[in-house]
């Protein structure tokens, strides 16, 4: 089904009638940043079933900025698991001022989104009565349904992860044919892009390829040579200008790729995550592995093309229409390790491959333009990336 930025949909919404009425609804989804984005849709199924309820979502603190400003949503509670883990005791006097201000909210539905037994023990400790969440069959940690009493049905694993995190709502009675993904970009956000667009001398009548090299595993990394290769590739067949976007901590993964060039790239600042999205969103093609900017981009509508390892990509790509992924298919194939000793599946990916895959979005952007340019004088611009709260 394709993608669509906020505002736009498939057909008609079909909400079904609700058995019960909650008021106060806690949602789970801790991280990362892709699966972030892929919740989403469900948020806002949720929102437009419950328009007067109180929907507060937990996260950790790296995915907050993604969501602050979402209409969707009324409460954020940020959480940062990692310095738990770093220090026990700042971690259990934390846990135990979340715990408390879970249960004094007096949350009657908790969603789990995630499926992971830290995130059933978030869901568990929050008081709430129900607790939905994924049947054992499809919990990443099947442990974590021992802490819900309420399950979705047991779905396709290799169906898109966007359709099952819809599908988790039914026992709501929650069906609906929209797929909005809400990017609460502020005008603040656009100006920065704006800003960023001029210093580095891009403009809209040259089209601008994104390449993200970086990516937290390792067998998600296609390699800065190959980047590089591709960087020089594309500015020679199609005189484009490539954009290198990165991370926190990625700088020395950037200058390298910079150094094995032939054709300097730009390279953007240090950016928000919605920053980001602004900058994304004037893009032609992004290209990078199964990574939160990925997702990011495929949100906001930029065709991308993803480069996939060992994640499934019916499962994790880019959703929706409009996106080429390229992924070379082995026995060991969606294996979501993190390391591996025999890495073959994204070293498969050719340089040549990729060329012509962002070749041919080119071309279909172009032709897109033209078909946009030629309606403009009879209809308005909209804005795609925010939706009105219902």
């Amino acid at each position: 089904m394709p993608s669509l930025p906020c505002g736009m949909h498939l057909g008609t919404p079909n909400m079904m009638v609700r058995s019960q009425t909650y008021e106060r609804i806690l949602i789970v989804k801790l991280s990362a940043i892709g699966d972030i984005i892929h919740t989403l849709p469900a948020v806002a199924a949720l929102r437009q079933a419950y328009p007067q309820a109180w929907l507060a979502w937990i996260v950790e603190n790296t995915g907050a900025n993604l969501l602050r400003g979402n209409p969707d949503i009324d409460e954020l509670i940020t959480v940062d698991t990692r310095a738990w883990r770093a220090n026990w005791w700042v971690g259990l006097r934390h846990v135990w001022y979340v715990t408390r201000h879970l249960r004094q909210a007096g949350f009657e539905l908790c969603i789990d989104f995630q499926g992971l037994f830290k995130s059933s023990l978030v869901a568990y400790f929050s008081g709430a009565p129900m607790r939905l969440g994924f049947p054992r069959q499809r919990c990443r940690e099947p442990l974590s349904a021992v802490l819900t009493n309420l399950h979705g049905p047991i779905s396709d694993p290799n169906t898109h992860v966007v359709e099952q995190l819809i599908a988790l709502l039914q026992p709501l009675g929650i069906t609906t044919a929209e797929r909005c993904f809400t990017i609460p970009m502020s005008a603040a956000d656009e100006h920065f892009a704006a800003r960023v667009w001029r210093e580095l001398g891009l403009t809209a009548g040259v089209p601008v390829v994104v390449l993200n090299p970086g990516a937290t595993w390792e067998t998600k990394r296609w390699g800065e040579l190959n980047f590089a290769r591709l960087n020089d590739a594309l500015i020679r067949r199609y005189q484009v200008r490539t954009l290198l976007t990165w991370g926190p901590g990625e700088e020395p993964l950037i200058q390298r790729v910079v150094r094995a060039t032939t054709y300097t790239p730009a390279i953007a600042p240090a950016t928000t995550l919605l920053q980001l999205a602004a900058l994304l969103s004037r893009c032609s093609v992004f290209v990078g592995g199964d990574t939160g900017p990925l997702h990011l981009a495929a949100a906001v509508g930029t065709p991308t093309v993803a480069l996939f390892g060992p994640s499934n990509p019916r499962r994790n790509g880019p959703y929706g229409s409009g996106h080429v992924i390229l992924h070379r298919q082995l026995p060991c194939s969606h294996c979501y390790q993190r390391s591996c000793n025999h890495w073959e599946c994204l070293p498969g990916i050719e340089v040549e491959m990729v060329v012509q895959a962002v070749g041919r979005l080119l071309e279909k952007d172009k032709l897109d333009g033209s078909a946009r340019d030629s309606r403009d004088s009879v209809a308005p611009t909209r804005d795609l990336h925010r939706r009105s709260r219902l």
